[in-house]
């Protein structure tokens, strides 16, 4: 959540995804916490998406949920284009190289603007490899497996 958005409750979000309709009246989210609300209404104004949910009832209550990330059900989310995926599926992937080395596994994912970063690295290790997720260097996701497949370009370890 960014910020408060007018007088009476409403918020102004970030998505993490190119679905400009994610958010309906009715549908379920989910606060810090998982405190359960639900869509009143929602509206685009620039960037932000505009969401009033049931349990914000001024501003001092959106204020009090900058920062916050808004959640909802896996089985709610529409399914993502061919060859696209939510960062909640790829987080916790192991990286294996297209030579079978293991890399680690994805710990984060660091949003650019050009492209996401996924940031890899071994339980108990210092030592992270960002890889970039583009179709040069990642060659293939494996939901079902856990697995993600990359072609490291010389430079990146």
């Amino acid at each position: 959540m960014r910020r408060a958005w007018g007088t009476g409750g409403a918020i102004a979000v970030s998505q993490f995804s190119d679905d400009g309709d994610r958010f309906s009246p009715g549908d379920t989210v989910y606060l810090q916490g998982g405190r359960e609300a639900r869509v009143v209404d929602c509206h685009r104004a620039g960037t932000a998406t505009i969401l009033e949910l049931d349990v914000i009832r001024n501003v001092r209550d959106a204020t009090a949920l900058r920062g916050t990330i808004i959640e909802m059900e896996g089985d709610d989310l529409p399914k993502p284009p061919e060859g696209a995926f939510y960062h909640y599926e790829i987080v916790g992937m192991k990286v294996r190289t297209s030579d079978g080395e293991e890399l680690g596994e994805v710990i984060e994912i660091i949003v650019t603007g050009a492209n996401d970063v996924y940031v890899v690295g071994k339980q108990g290790a210092r030592e992270q490899v960002l890889v970039p997720a583009i179709s040069d260097v990642v060659l293939d996701v494996d939901i079902n497996n856990g697995v993600v497949t990359v072609d490291l370009p010389e430079g990146l370890r």
